[in-house]
């Protein structure tokens, strides 16, 4: 479990599907910024972690599917890639099984709890995948995978697992095909002035809107309730009928803001493996960001 000590009890979730250079964009500090208007200063993953292709047998949209008859098992390596140029890290790894009720029909373990990692090294880890005997029917679901820093950092990977009987005839057209059926927010195409307006109404309080983002992206639309806000950022225009795969590859940005509640740490680990995001931080604010890739395998 990773423990962040934040100066402030309230602190931002930042889920980001951003392309590869947008990340890059993050990563440059903002030396000159508005008056009173603190420093941007934002801290990535240093580290990340692959699945390899072969080790599936089939592929969704965005995710590999890994198909397991009653009975059978499956190994599935995973790269650990150490980026830091000065720290050695501890990295350790967590399972979050999307469907609670898959949990007892499969056993998932690793062959080793942890790996030490020098910087600039890699190492891979296998995770061995069981399905347990006389399934008599086809079970699905997602298998997220977080590796995390004993000291800073988390980032995640994910795939879908079908066990049971006769799952070469699952239906797995339908997985990663999200339609966007109001795709998030109820409001499009504001100013930021409305947008903020909005915010504070759903919200009920002041909020401070991102100075962070890459150039050109502007406030769309706005979502959400007294648990939190869900901003909609890009730099094309967003209406109902926009479709999610049309959103996240011309590079939009979503970016959600939620009050810090007591199990914060709980829910980093899971959100991380689930989204194949990353921990990073923002200033005083701990969140993660989900990068856009073309492919999420080696």
């Amino acid at each position: 479990m990773i423990t962040m000590k934040r100066k402030v009890f309230f602190a931002c979730l930042i889920a980001i599907m951003i392309s590869a250079i947008m990340i890059s964009a993050l990563m440059m500090p903002v030396n000159q910024t508005v008056a009173d208007e603190p420093a941007n200063l934002v801290k990535l993953t240093p580290f990340s972690i692959s699945l390899l292709q072969k080790d599936f047998d089939k592929f969704a949209l965005l995710h590999p599917i890994l198909l397991l008859e009653t009975g059978k098992s499956a190994n599935v390596h995973i790269r650990v890639q150490n980026n830091d140029v000065q720290e050695t890290h501890e990295i350790k790894f967590f399972i979050n099984i999307g469907d609670p009720s898959i949990a007892d029909k499969v056993a998932i373990s690793f062959d080793r709890q942890s790996v030490s990692l020098l910087p600039n090294t890699f190492a891979e880890v296998l995770m061995h995948v069981k399905a347990k005997s006389n399934l008599n029917e086809t079970y699905y679901s997602n298998v997220g995978i977080a590796a995390y820093s004993t000291t800073f950092g988390a980032v995640g990977k994910s795939f879908h697992l079908v066990v049971g009987k006769n799952v070469t005839e699952f239906d797995t057209s339908y997985l990663d095909i999200y339609i966007r059926e109001g795709l998030p927010g109820n409001y499009f195409n504001l100013d930021e002035d409305t947008g903020r307006a909005h915010i504070e109404e759903l919200w009920g309080e002041r909020i401070y809107l991102p100075t962070y983002l890459p150039e050109d992206y502007e406030l769309k639309g706005v979502e959400g309730d007294e648990w939190g806000v869900r901003l909609v950022y890009s730099t094309f225009e967003i209406t109902n009928k926009t479709d999610l795969t049309e959103f996240w590859k011309n590079g939009g940005m979503l970016i959600l803001y939620n009050n810090n509640p007591p199990d914060f740490d709980e829910y980093l680990l899971p959100w991380i493996a689930y989204s194949e995001g990353q921990e990073v931080t923002v200033n005083d604010f701990v969140g993660t960001a989900v990068e856009k890739r073309e492919s999420r395998l080696l």
